[in-house]
């Protein structure tokens, strides 16, 4: 039997096609247990591709892995490197990103690398995201399973990182499985309160003095924040020694935070499809220029 589930109600209200009156309804179908959701025409999938033709795609698989991901595929092979990539911010139609700012909005990486070329990489992400909001229980229970049958190949650690490009509470699966190590960036405080020993957290750096003020507390109490940087060109290369009186380390050179040293900045450069976009994303406070 179909089961359909229509965000209609939510799309009414924030999601409209460009007559402005039509809401765009997105439509999920399950078939043997794999849902295929439907994306209509019209509809945004990043700040560069608006969907120029009605799509369905079935959704197998919710982590992808390392090697597939630009950032993920630095990893090294110390660890096999799984990353689950959900549409960022508001996309999808709902927030993934409760923490960020217009800024960081404005520079998501969501928007560079491999994602400012394909299309079907956008097409995927809102597919899986609208799953978590409409029919969480089959997700949840998905993650589950395809994590379960990553650790059955116990012969190298395996790292996961559940926000690729967002920032969701997944504490309820990190638990589950205490013998896989977790790591995300995010710029939620209260995140902090209760870490599980397998989870490592980053807290991003957003300049708002509110932001800085617990940049420093959690850089006294050991834990990490990551800070983007930017120079007077795209070339920037040399990272500051420190920041906030703590030591910068080169965040660039791999995605996996699990081993960085406590108390430590993770460096990044700020990234940019074009010359005119970078001066423009580096006047945010959430960028340091250097």
């Amino acid at each position: 039997m179909a089961i359909i589930g229509m965000n209609t109600d939510y799309f009414k209200r924030i999601r409209f096609n460009f007559t402005g009156k039509t809401p765009i309804m997105t439509k999920i179908i399950f078939k043997d247990n794999v849902p295929h959701v439907t994306i209509p025409k019209g509809f945004t999938l990043s700040n560069k591709f608006t969907l120029s033709k009605t799509r369905t795609i079935p959704v197998v698989n919710l982590l992808q892995q390392g090697a597939t991901n630009t950032k993920l595929a630095k990893n090294g092979k110390e660890y096999r490197t799984f990353g689950m990539s959900l549409a960022p911010h508001k996309l999808s139609g709902y927030n993934t990103c409760a923490g960020s700012t217009p800024e960081c909005r404005a520079a998501c990486l969501d928007g560079s690398g491999l994602r400012a070329v394909w299309e079907n990489i956008h097409i995927g992400k809102i597919a899986r995201t609208l799953l978590y909001f409409e029919h969480r229980q089959w997700f949840m229970n998905r993650l589950d399973r395809e994590i379960d049958n990553k650790e059955k190949n116990n012969d190298i650690k395996l790292a996961i990182r559940l926000n690729v490009v967002t920032d969701l509470n997944f504490l309820s699966v990190i638990n589950n499985h205490p013998l896989t190590s977790f790591y995300d960036y995010t710029k939620i405080v209260k995140r902090f309160k209760v870490i599980p020993n397998n989870y490592h957290l980053t807290f991003s750096y957003t300049g708002n003095t509110k932001n800085i003020a617990n940049c420093r507390t959690l850089l006294k109490s050991g834990h990490n924040i990551a800070v983007v940087f930017a120079g007077a060109t795209r070339k920037l290369t040399v990272l500051p020694e420190t920041f906030l009186g703590h030591p910068v380390i080169n965040g660039d050179e791999s995605d996996l935070r699990i081993n960085d040293p406590a108390g430590s900045v993770v460096g990044l450069v700020l990234k940019a499809d074009t010359t005119a976009h970078y001066n423009e994303y580096k006047q945010g406070r959430f960028v340091v220029s250097v």
